[in-house]
């Protein structure tokens, strides 16, 4: 979703002409099982490369969702994301009886800005569903956005300043991938700097990525409200 920059764009401009977001709920619905290359993945069932909560892995939620964090990060903006105060709660479950980790996460984050604006994002992600299924449901100032992800794209609905349903394919991976490797070359043996590795996703953003998301399992695993 994130590694679509056109996905990017066409978010950006409907969520701007709407008058920026108020609420954001995601629903992630996912199905995994032995028939899916994902689950023969080592790694992904480590608690050792990837974290673990109460000592049960957490690898399918870690991996998958970041990109999800992401996501959000991209609907609210620059703005409200960035040097924002971040506040999780959330809860764990295991739904899924053959993966043998937490599967599903419920909870969710709001940001407020030092000029007075917040949002408040649900998010509820899930691999135990039977159906597949992801969507956003974006409430703006003036008007409402639905994006829901179908096979190879995503369906981008709008309302308010002018009704949209726009198709957007995936295709950011093979870019990304262009862009780390160009990276790693032009700075291989030297220390690089950090404008120089400002891509479609940079290293500041994609560290808050991450932070989001562990605030999360921070909250599910003490039971308290997080704050960033």
């Amino acid at each position: 979703l994130l590694t679509s920059l056109s996905f990017s764009q066409v978010v950006s401009k409907l969520v701007s002409s709407l008058g920026g977001v108020i609420t954001l709920s995601l629903n992630a619905s996912c199905a995994l099982s032995d028939s899916s290359p994902y689950w023969h993945t080592p790694w992904r069932h480590s608690t050792v490369e990837l974290p673990e909560v109460d000592g049960i892995g957490i690898g399918y939620l870690f991996e998958g969702p970041v990109h999800f964090m992401a996501a959000i990060r991209k609907i609210l903006g620059q703005k409200a994301c960035l040097g924002a105060r971040v506040t999780a709660s959330a809860t764990l479950m295991q739904q899924n009886r053959e993966l043998k980790q937490h599967d599903t996460i419920s909870g969710y984050l709001r940001f407020d800005t030092d000029a007075g604006s917040s949002c408040a994002c649900a998010v509820n992600i899930c691999y135990a569903a039977f159906k597949p299924r992801v969507q956003f449901v974006i409430t703006c100032r003036r008007g409402n956005i639905v994006i829901e992800r179908v096979p190879g794209k995503y369906v981008i609905s709008g309302d308010g300043v002018e009704p949209l349903i726009q198709e957007i394919p995936f295709n950011g991976v093979d870019r990304e991938i262009s862009y780390f490797i160009d990276a790693v070359r032009k700075h291989k043996g030297r220390e690089a700097p950090v404008e120089d590795l400002e891509g479609e996703c940079s290293a500041r953003e994609a560290l808050l990525d991450v932070q989001h998301l562990l605030a999360l399992f921070r909250s599910a695993s003490t039971s308290q409200v997080v704050t960033l």
